[in-house]
């Protein structure tokens, strides 16, 4: 059941990641305690996580590249680039870890769902710029804030 919901929350950051694709996917808006979760994690739970979080990441990137073929090109090309540029494949679980750490470490950001947090760390990692980071981080900080 939990290996379930992982993969499903996998898949759809990784669509984010990708830019849309051509089935629709709904990843859950709230996690009550994410950071909680993390923060109670030890260091081998937390490289765990990631390693796992990486592996379903893997094993969805080929999903993409054998589905990627029948969407449409707008979708295929978004496709393609998340595949070139992976982050969380050009980085070690500790600068992941730390990187989650970091995310958690702001009080604002407490109730983030853990998935959207290792979300934000990817960017971090593909040197995206401070202002997407934020404007990620203050949509998902509205997800937690919501009723």
């Amino acid at each position: 059941m939990l290996a379930n919901r992982t993969r499903a929350l996998t898949l759809a950051i990784t669509l984010g990641f990708a830019g849309g694709s051509c089935a629709v996917a709904h990843a859950p808006s709230r996690n009550g305690d994410s950071s909680n979760l993390w923060e109670k994690m030890d260091d081998s739970g937390k490289f765990g996580y990631i390693l796992g979080f990486s592996n379903a990441s893997e094993n969805y990137q080929m999903v993409l590249r054998a589905e990627r073929e029948g969407c449409n090109e707008e979708t295929k090309a978004h496709m393609t680039a998340f595949l070139e540029d992976n982050p969380i494949s050009h980085t070690t679980l500790a600068r992941m870890k730390s990187l989650v750490d970091e995310v958690y470490e702001d009080p604002r950001n407490r109730g983030i769902n853990l998935v959207f947090a290792m979300q934000i760390a990817g960017l971090r990692v593909a040197g995206r710029p401070q202002s997407e980071i934020e404007r990620q981080l203050q949509q998902m900080r509205q997800l937690t804030t919501k009723p």
